[in-house]
């Protein structure tokens, strides 16, 4: 049974807050790749409207809705990912055991996709720039991962040594130091090497306290299981050191604390080691940047125990820290901590406080999905307890806001209902939160108030990229509907410039490219497509959208199999025009194999595909083999049989010449008016399965219609067929060009699924010509079979039979 997804507004979101919530996201990812292609059988001719403010993350099974989105990538959020116990502190943000590598694992958007990650571009070409004794630039490009779990202990280490100690290139063992520990962190197979170096390497006394930490790391000196003693000498050692109090995490962190549960003695026993060791840390260094995690081990530790008010006690105080990982998981495990006790309406305002932070996404996908485990089974009275927490908090209510509609399906009552709640929440507040405003704007234009949302977005200033993104689309969005198309443009041109944000990027460029098509320059729209990755879009411009003065003048960049491909669409623009000389001028210049294949190089390889997006390039062995006549031999013989046709001193001769051509393009079923490679060879299944009616109204449609006539063979013979019949009415040859005009008719009706679709004219077409020829030649050879025909095809326009036809 389907049912709605509750908003926090009275009396609705009381009602309708036991109904299940549906959906979280399952993927973010590019799953919207074309504008004019989204719709038909596949999607039920989608409305999409292409000014709402786009989704961040997409839900399983709610791409069919006007709603776009997208990331560059696809990873998905496994359902595995839940936990079904609490999470005790069992990392430190600052140590080398610190960084979530399983977890990583599991969400790294790269992984797999034969995409670079960027991290580790930047990780590498920080490293270069140490090397190089530029120290300084070396930090900034270090900055930039500070936040990342994975290089957090890694990037520290070298703020210490270069920017507390302010060590330099003179140092000794500086150098050599910073190589090894490189090495040994993100060296393949270089680990066992690189610790042998460390350990006979001589370093500066003040670099002493950072060699002797990486060789307790390393079990350098002593045997595995004094690890801890080995830490807490390098601690008492040094204890100015900011290493100290790495030192004592990491002596704590080696008495393993065992798997959640029941614990036996001996766990107990490095569970009170762990608890000691982080009690002298604190004790000799109360302000320690790692009390917010000696505050989350302690709570674990008490859970444990059974301890539970206590352990709340400790969670509450790590959720005050000023680093969002360690407020993030004291707000997580206070949520848990309240769900397994029934007090859901708590555990959801901890996650939604949790999901405000600036963590990873991984840990905010972990909290939205136990966030909806515990909406679904809110009651009416936890509900209001929460409205009333919501609608007084800025960060609760921006966080709320976000959940639904990045995660949540709303029907157009759900929008109207969170966007009352959320406007009578904001005149409560004393400063307006931006991000608030900017979904107040987002639901404005999506309820269809496009001055509400103009001047709401307008109203957000200075705020994050992320939030300023989705203002300004709303702001352009708003703009378009209220008949300001260029001034709309011109935010949308800032966002794909600018924004930060890929689905953003990509949304913006979606919108810009449309209204170029309307109201701007059809060429940008063709690059723009292009520049997204949006291949149906772009064969579709070169084909139908740009004129060839257009074409010819958008082509001009691009080179490689890329060039080739758009070259030969722009033959066939010519060639389907019947100027002959000019599309003869560019086939010349093409490659056999680009003819032979319609614009498919045979060699044309994942590799050697110039689009953005390797996922629709041909792969080896998919163009098939090459065609016994090229496209230039056809629009050579044609071009004869064209001048023939011209040059006839008589209407029989020029009526033969012309019935020789139509026939020409009847019995050759390997000719193509278009570039089969632009379109992936799937042109017919992309307008079949993929054309919206509802995108593609008025000039779009017409283009689609017309040029779609003049890429099919059959709908060219009938027009040379008619050209026969118009020009040489006197010739012998009338009968036989309305027979075989009639003929092909029909088959152009059922030629594929599209055309079916609009077959009637074609069939009425059909009959009449069959018709003429019984009437009208009823002595010629053809008359009884055109009779015939002409009561068959006159059923094939019946509308009954059309439904199913």
């Amino acid at each position: 049974m389907r049912t709605r997804p509750w908003s926090l507004s009275k009396p609705f979101g009381v009602l309708a807050a036991v109904c299940l919530m549906r959906g979280l996201p399952a993927c973010y990812g590019d799953l919207v790749e074309s504008v004019h292609f989204y719709g038909a059988e596949a999607y039920g001719s989608t409305k999409i409207d292409f000014g709402r403010v786009p989704q961040e993350v997409m839900i399983a099974g709610w791409n069919l809705e006007p709603k776009r989105g997208g990331t560059a990538y696809g990873t998905s959020f496994p359902d595995a990912f839940e936990s079904d116990y609490l999470e005790s502190e069992d990392d430190a943000g600052d140590t080398v055991w610190g960084s979530d590598s399983q977890d990583f694992a599991k969400w790294n958007p790269y992984m797999d996709t034969g995409r670079p990650d960027p991290k580790w571009h930047d990780l590498h070409r920080a490293r270069n720039l140490e090397s190089e004794g530029k120290f300084k630039a070396a930090l900034e490009a270090y900055a930039a991962l500070a936040k990342n779990e994975a290089t957090q202990s890694f990037v520290q280490d070298r703020r210490e040594i270069l920017v507390d100690k302010g060590l330099g290139r003179s140092t000794k063992g500086l150098q050599e130091y910073l190589r090894l520990t490189y090495l040994m962190e993100f060296g393949t197979g270089m680990w066992e090497p690189s610790v042998k170096a460390l350990a006979k390497l001589e370093v500066d006394p003040r670099l002493k306290p950072n060699w002797e930490y990486q060789l307790a790391v390393a079990g350098v000196g002593k045997p595995q299981f004094d690890q801890a003693a080995q830490f807490q000498a390098v601690a008492k050692a040094y204890p100015s050191d900011p290493r100290a109090e790495s030192a004592y995490v990491m002596a704590g962190r080696t008495y393993d604390a065992g798997p959640f549960g029941e614990l036996d003695d001996a766990a107990k026993v490095r569970w009170q080691k762990r608890l000691q060791v982080f009690d002298e840390l604190l004790a000799k260094y109360p302000r320690t940047r790692f009390r917010w995690s000696v505050y989350g081990w302690r709570g674990g530790w008490l859970v444990r125990q059974g301890q539970v008010e206590a352990a709340m006690g400790e969670y509450q105080k790590q959720s005050r820290s000023p680093i969002p990982l360690q407020a993030f998981r004291g707000h997580r495990d206070l949520a848990l901590l309240a769900a397994r006790d029934g007090r859901r309406a708590a555990a959801a305002r901890h996650y939604l406080q949790a999901r405000v932070l600036d963590v990873s996404w991984p840990r905010k996908g972990d909290v939205t999905l136990k966030l909806r485990q515990t909406f679904r089974d809110l009651k009416a009275a936890e509900v209001r307890q929460m409205q009333a927490e919501v609608s007084r908090d800025p960060e609760l209510l921006r966080s709320y806001m976000d959940f639904r509609l990045e995660y949540t399906k709303l029907e157009p009552a759900d929008e109207r209902h969170l966007l009352r709640f959320a406007s009578q929440s904001l005149q409560k507040m004393r400063k307006a939160d931006p991000g608030v405003l900017a979904r107040v704007a987002q639901l404005s234009y999506n309820v269809g108030d496009y001055r509400a949302a103009l001047a709401t977005a307008q109203r957000v200033g200075r705020a994050s990229k992320d939030i300023w993104g989705r203002a300004r689309f709303a702001e352009a969005g708003s703009l378009a509907r209220l008949g300001r198309p260029h001034e709309a443009m011109t935010l949308y041109s800032r966002l794909f410039a600018d924004s930060p944000a890929e689905y953003l990027r990509v949304a913006s460029g979606e919108a810009l490219a449309l209204l170029e098509e309307k109201y701007g320059d059809p060429v940008r729209a063709f690059h723009i497509y292009r520049d997204i990755g949006y291949l149906r879009d772009v064969a579709f411009m070169a084909d139908s959208g740009l004129s060839i003065p257009q074409l010819k003048r958008a082509i001009v960049r691009y080179k490689g199999a890329e060039r080739k491909s758009f070259d030969y669409a722009l033959a066939m623009r010519y060639f389907r025009k019947e100027q002959y000389a000019e599309a003869t001028a560019i086939l010349k210049k093409l490659d056999f194999a680009t003819r032979a294949h319609k614009g498919a190089d045979r060699e044309m390889s994942e590799a050697d595909w110039e689009f953005p997006d390797k996922d629709f390039a041909p792969k080896q062995g998919e163009i098939g083999p090459p065609c016994p006549e090229d496209a230039l031999s056809h629009v050579r013989d044609m071009a004869k049989l064209r001048a023939e046709a011209e040059s006839a001193k008589d209407q029989e001769r020029r009526a033969a010449a012309l019935y020789a051509l139509g026939t020409y393009v009847y019995d050759h079923g390997d000719l193509l008016f278009y570039s089969a490679g632009l379109w992936r060879l799937a042109r017919a299944d992309t307008y079949v399965l993929y054309w919206n009616g509802n995108v593609n109204k008025g000039e779009s449609h017409r283009k689609a219609v017309a040029t779609g006539h003049e890429h099919e063979r059959f709908s060219q013979a009938i027009r040379l067929y008619e050209e026969l019949v118009a020009r040489c009415p006197r010739s012998s040859y009338v009968a036989k060009a309305l027979y075989m005009a009639a003929v092909c008719c029909e088959k152009f009706s059922r030629m594929n699924t599209w055309w079916r679709a609009n077959s009637l004219p074609e069939r009425k077409k059909a009959s009449r010509y069959m018709q003429r020829v019984a009437t009208e030649y009823p002595h010629h050879e053809l008359a009884k079979a055109a009779a015939k025909f002409a009561q068959e095809f006159k059923y094939l326009t019946n509308p009954d039979f059309a439904r199913d036809y």
